[in-house]
């Protein structure tokens, strides 16, 4: 399993968002940072297949598009329906408990999304993403709006899972897998 960028480039009415973007992962942890507005979202989003290139290559080496898993700023929830509906509607109890223990949502299981707080929604939203048994998991800032135990948290069980699993993460957070392996990508236009 490999993804491969090779020379991606995207243009939106004449104005470039970037140019000739390359690289390869299979199995780890690639990290794209940069300023707001330096097409890190936009990058996520053609990866997905939620939107288009202007030219570039991208080679899904055993994988296909239903392997792979988007976490973007719209979270994917439904604020009229309980936290427990909603993963249950993407996924079945077993897959998503452990998961809400171990960011410590299990006494919201039956809150309204509309009434939690953007932190805990954060959190839900990773859990809804994270439940997919994709070999791909796009995430977008997913740090944003988690205090620092959560983002721990967050950072340990991605290391965990990207063992067998690619993870493109977006972020404004310098200090991010400091420890741990993962390649780096700037995007500063």
């Amino acid at each position: 399993m490999k993804l491969i960028v090779k020379n991606l480039s995207k243009k939106i009415n004449n104005k470039v968002i970037f140019s000739n973007i390359s690289f390869e992962i299979e199995n780890g942890i690639l990290l794209i940072r940069g300023k707001n507005g330096s097409g890190k979202t936009t990058l996520l989003k053609i990866i997905a297949g939620f939107e288009r290139k202007t030219k570039g290559d991208i080679i899904y080496d055993d994988i296909s598009k239903f392997e792979i898993s988007y976490l973007g700023h719209k979270l994917g929830l439904y604020p009229e329906l309980t936290v427990y509906e909603n993963l249950k509607f993407f996924s079945n109890e077993k897959n998503f408990m452990k998961l809400f223990e171990y960011f410590e949502l299990v006494n919201f299981l039956e809150y309204k999304v509309k009434y939690l707080s953007r932190g805990n929604i954060q959190k839900a939203a990773i859990v809804r993403a994270l439940i997919k048994d994709a070999k791909v998991y796009l995430f977008d800032e997913p740090f944003v709006s988690l205090d620092e135990i959560s983002k721990r948290k967050l950072e340990n069980l991605i290391m965990e899972y990207s063992n067998d699993k690619i993870f493109i993460i977006t972020s404004h957070e310098d200090n991010l897998f400091k420890s741990f392996p993962h390649q780096l990508l700037i995007l500063d236009q």
